[in-house]
């Protein structure tokens, strides 16, 4: 498998943002685990229904469904 290959398969996996992460913008943490679809959809499509509830479920079998429209400037890491 080549390195462009290994990293699309990986980045369908797992996605990772650092502790001091200062985003450029107050993205929610819904909207956040909702970009980690976009590693398996095509260039120009968006995600949908499917999509949308499957960030519902894994919000709540994490138990954070609660922060799921606090901005991404507005929880702690912690």
């Amino acid at each position: 498998m080549d390195a462009p290959s290994a990293r699309r398969s990986l980045a369908r996996e797992i996605a990772y943002i650092p502790q001091s992460y200062s985003p450029a913008f107050n993205y929610t943490v819904r909207d956040s685990v909702l970009m980690g679809v976009t590693a398996k959809l095509g260039a120009l499509a968006s995600p949908g229904e499917r999509d949308h509830a499957q960030v519902t479920q894994t919000l709540e079998e994490l138990g954070i469904a609660h922060l799921a429209n606090r901005g991404s400037r507005q929880i702690s890491g912690g």
